[in-house]
């Protein structure tokens, strides 16, 4: 932007300019913004739609000449264009009411101080900021969303949790009765609190079953690990068969679009990919028969060409990955095979396209670290105290 900037963006005194209130002496310390304590006539505002830097400063009888130097020395630091409604600003005033400081925040991190004594110069800072360590807990009742506002507690731990056990828990199916407990570092900026910066750890109750998970850095890699030391991003098992090294070489396979065959003698026992939970089973009708599970919020595995399943399984049961759920069919007269298909948002995914996590496991030189480190923080977990549960709390 040219020398004219100031000219073409300039407004009358008139201009509906956020009004700020009148300034009051007070003494303060602005050492979050690098600027020494001394004397300054504070004033803290917002700013408001459609209003420039330009507008801001002019209304501080900041001159044309000095309001193009703030432009120059600007670039490549601040677009001064960009000033987003809503965000606050500050500014510090010398004795004699002159501009000495236009400090505008552009996070709650960041600012950007505006230096308009001597010689005028623009620059980045950043906010100190710290973390502690916070504890949480609660009972569900229809969602993880309805508990966290029922409890008071930050909807920043919602996306998190929901990352973390996405491969265990079925955020979309939770029970009355499950229940979560959690430890996590909240951040501060300047003593105020913003946020969730991470989870550390925390306990899912969900549908009878304890899921851990404990945060662990390994080389420059920090994931999330259950009491076992098993990554709780589960990898799935390539094939959905009873094999081992001692029945031979693993069988034959067919991969295409939406599936892959596997080729197996009748009857062979036909197990679950991954852990989740039943939602369908379709007894043979024809050359059809085929049996659901569903994962994670958005991924589910089908398994057709059955020939039967064990007669405990029901829809709505939790399997575990490996747990034999059915057994090879062949749909008329063909080879006898079952048939892997991958469904993601509703939707059929090729296994080709189909990004499934692929876990790093505790290394061997760090699992007595993560021993120590996940009975310290199962011990912490177990101390965190339950709000009184509604269910029983209405009887």
């Amino acid at each position: 932007m040219g020398d004219g900037c100031a000219e073409e963006h300039a407004r009358s005194q008139s201009m509906a300019v956020e009004k700020i209130p009148a300034p009051q002496l007070r003494r303060m310390s602005y050492e979050q913004y690098g600027i020494n304590a001394r004397e300054y006539r504070v004033s803290q505002a917002q700013v408001q739609p459609g209003t420039f830097l330009t507008d801001l400063l002019q209304a501080q009888q900041v001159d044309v000449a000095t309001i193009n130097a703030v432009t120059r020395k600007a670039e490549g630091i601040f677009d001064i264009r960009r000033m987003q409604a809503g965000h606050s600003y500050t500014l510090l005033k010398d004795a004699e009411n002159r501009l000495d400081y236009f400090i505008y925040e552009l996070t709650e991190a960041d600012f950007v101080v505006i230096d308009l004594r001597d010689s005028v110069s623009v620059y980045r800072g950043a906010k100190h900021i710290t973390a502690r360590m916070q504890a949480a807990a609660g009972f569900i009742e229809t969602s993880l969303y309805e508990s966290l506002e029922k409890y008071d507690l930050d909807p920043g731990l919602r996306p998190l949790l929901e990352d973390i056990f996405a491969w265990t828990v079925d955020f979309s199916h939770l029970e009355a009765g499950d229940y979560f407990k959690v430890l996590y570092e909240e951040e501060y900026v300047d003593q105020i609190p913003t946020g969730v910066r991470a989870i550390v750890a925390a306990l899912f109750h969900h549908d009878g079953i304890d899921y851990y998970a404990i945060r662990f850095q390994q080389d420059s890699t920090i994931a999330y690990f259950d009491q076992e030391g098993q990554s709780v991003k589960r990898a799935f098992l390539k094939v959905p068969l009873a094999w081992s090294e001692e029945a031979g070489d693993l069988p034959l396979s067919h991969r295409f679009a939406s599936g892959q065959d596997f080729y197996a003698p009748k009857g062979t026992p036909v197990v679950a990919v991954g852990t989740g939970k039943v939602i369908r089973m379709r007894p043979r009708q024809g050359h059809m028969s085929y049996l659901s599970i569903k994962h994670t919020g958005v991924l589910i595995t089908q398994y057709m060409h059955l020939s039967g399943w064990p007669e405990t399984l029901a829809v709505g049961d939790t399997v575990r990955q490996g747990d034999t759920i059915a057994y090879v069919g062949r749909p008329g007269k063909s080879d006898y095979h079952v048939r892997l298909r991958y469904w993601k948002n509703g939707q059929p995914v090729s296994p080709l396209k189909l990004e499934l996590p692929d876990p790093v496991p505790i290394y061997p030189e760090n699992e007595e670290a993560y021993a120590h480190l996940s009975t310290e923080m199962m011990g912490r977990l177990s101390q965190i105290e339950l709000p009184a549960n509604p269910r029983f709390a209405q009887q």
